[in-house]
């Protein structure tokens, strides 16, 4: 399979760090009965 070098469509974008929903407060529960 041939790799295609087309950019990425966000590249004009900063990058997140590689850390999503690091933290407790990043979670939401509900509980149910």
């Amino acid at each position: 399979m041939e790799r295609l070098n087309e950019p990425f469509l966000t590249s004009d974008l900063p990058g997140i760090g590689g850390r999503i929903r690091s933290v407790p407060e990043d979670f939401q529960v509900e509980e149910r009965p």
